[in-house]
């Protein structure tokens, strides 16, 4: 996943006033969204964050999801992630299963955001990551469905073939046979 940086109380201050006008409306949604530096390393997570996750503020910050509740897909999901936000300072969306505070797991839909500066580099990045998890439990359940019906449906078509062939011999059975 690459190697994680620190960050400083005092850069993260400096990070922290230039965000503020983001951070007031953020707090003001119902999904959580992160502000991290371009190393991942949180700056600002909403109350919906904080909520979601079970840590405080002063937990998360300075700290990389990945640490905290994230970090539960292969090594190419993230390598993926940062090579696009990073590398090709595009967005990413993409889908990981988390484990909050308490250990409850969730899935969320990271929609993430490259930040740039007057260069064109990336200088923050911006998640807004909202709960899907029943949304995939439901996808699931259909599927399970679907295949319950796919397989009651093919034991159906093996019955009848065989009741059909069944039947065929009866038929081709001469009658002298059957009176005995």
């Amino acid at each position: 996943m690459g190697i994680r940086t620190t960050i400083t109380e005092k850069e993260i201050g400096e990070m922290k006033k230039e965000l503020s006008s983001l951070e007031q409306a953020f707090d003001l949604l119902d999904v959580h969204i992160l502000i991290t530096d371009i190393n991942g390393n949180i700056l600002y997570a909403n109350k919906a964050a904080q909520k979601m996750t079970g840590y405080s503020m002063q937990e998360m910050l300075g700290k990389n999801p990945g640490d905290l509740w994230g970090g539960h897909e292969p090594n190419s999901f993230y390598a993926n992630m940062w090579k696009t936000i990073k590398d090709d300072k595009k967005p990413f969306v993409g889908r990981v299963r988390n484990m909050n505070k308490n250990g409850f797991e969730y899935t969320q839909e990271l929609h993430i955001t490259p930040l740039l500066d007057d260069r064109g580099s990336a200088k923050y990045f911006v998640s807004m990551q909202p709960d899907v998890t029943m949304q995939v439990r439901n996808e699931n359940q259909q599927v399970k469905n679907t295949q319950e019906r796919t397989n009651l449906y093919n034991q159906l078509m093996q019955s009848e073939r065989r009741i059909s062939d069944l039947t065929k011999k009866l038929i081709e059975t001469p009658t002298e046979i059957l009176k005995n």
